[in-house]
């Protein structure tokens, strides 16, 4: 029998668990939530797998949000854990996989992946943009720098440098300067804000409180909220202490904001780091737009670097609909968790 495509909720749950715990490591329990939480799926495509004998031998993920179009609801979904076994799959089964998920939606986005993601998904996408997602970050302590410079030149790691690890970066602030925005909880002013966040163009991401209570219902992922003055928000989250794939102490950032200034950003973005630096955090991460000036303006202000960019796709069923200009001010929220967690 040759290789089937059938949708993701057509294996059984520990199926897929037990193949992403192989492919890359993912806990039960992360896989758990991250496809089988029925209260968020709403019936969605979630996905589709590809079975040779019954068992699986490839997959490609969506995790599903609503895009608002002149004013009208959408469904749309990132995609997310592309894996093919090529010894056991058939040499199609990638690009199988990939016209099954981008026909579950009217639009589906991709960013990120290797060589040879780029290559397929470059030659099917109805948009792509090498530069569209740059990744900027922030060095809070040595620890992070250590750590990169370990990875470079490996007989570092064995020097006693423990000390060393946790010299600060940057000065913290006076208690009397540091604002008490942030909190070890997601208040209700700011999922209101993530519920609400518009933009200056008319296409713009519908993020519900469903939504972001799911992405926050992670197990493997603890979650703090940042805001300030009605105008800007932060969603900032860091790696349980036994997660395996990424450390503790390098924390992830999410921005959105109401129309706010450089100003909004750049003072919910000092909050941040402030909170981070005094909760042990050695570098925090954040993706965003290239098209989204005044954000990125804020994190060049704030001490963000520019580490990498990332390219962006996406494949539309109707053109006409789903605008190029769609993008302009997409949040990545989805797209972190995506090419993440």
């Amino acid at each position: 029998m040759g290789t089937q495509i059938k949708p993701l909720v057509s294996v059984h749950q520990e199926a897929l668990v037990s193949f992403l715990e192989q492919q890359q490591g993912a806990p039960a329990t992360h896989t758990r939530w991250k496809y089988f939480d029925e209260a968020f799926n709403s019936g969605r495509p979630r996905g589709y797998v590809a079975l040779q004998d019954d068992i699986i031998v490839g997959m490609l993920g969506l995790i599903p949000f609503q895009h608002s179009v002149n004013g009208e609801l959408v469904d749309t979904a990132w995609t997310c854990d592309w894996f093919v076994d090529a010894e056991k799959a058939s040499g199609a089964t990638g690009i199988a996989l990939l016209k099954a998920v981008t026909s579950s939606y009217n639009a589906v986005y991709h960013t990120g992946g290797g060589d040879v993601t780029k290559r397929l998904f470059g030659r099917l996408a109805t948009v792509s943009q090498d530069d569209a997602i740059q990744e900027y970050r922030i060095a809070l302590r040595a620890g992070y720098l250590l750590k990169r410079a370990a990875q470079r030149q490996p007989w570092l790691g064995h020097l006693p440098l423990n000390l060393a690890r946790n010299i600060p970066l940057v000065s913290k602030r006076s208690e009397q300067s540091s604002s008490a925005a942030c909190s070890a909880s997601l208040t209700e002013t700011v999922l209101e804000t993530f519920a609400e966040c518009r933009y200056a163009s008319q296409f713009h991401p519908a993020y519900d409180t469903q939504h972001v209570e799911w992405f926050c219902r992670n197990p493997d992922i603890v979650f703090h909220s940042c805001h300030v003055a009605n105008n800007a928000s932060a969603l900032l989250w860091h790696p349980r202490a036994d997660y395996p794939r990424q450390a503790e102490s390098e924390w992830r950032l999410a921005l959105f904001s109401q129309g706010g200034s450089s100003d909004d950003l750049l003072s919910v973005l000092r909050d941040v780091i402030d909170f981070a630096l005094r909760h042990k955090a050695d570098s925090v991460k954040v993706l965003a737009s290239s098209q989204e000036q005044v954000l990125c303006q804020a994190l060049d202000q704030a001490g963000f670097s520019k580490t990498r960019h990332l390219p962006f796709f996406a494949f539309y069923q109707d053109t006409a609909s789903m605008p190029h200009e769609s993008m302009s001010g997409l949040s990545y929220l989805d797209a972190d968790n995506a090419t993440l967690y």
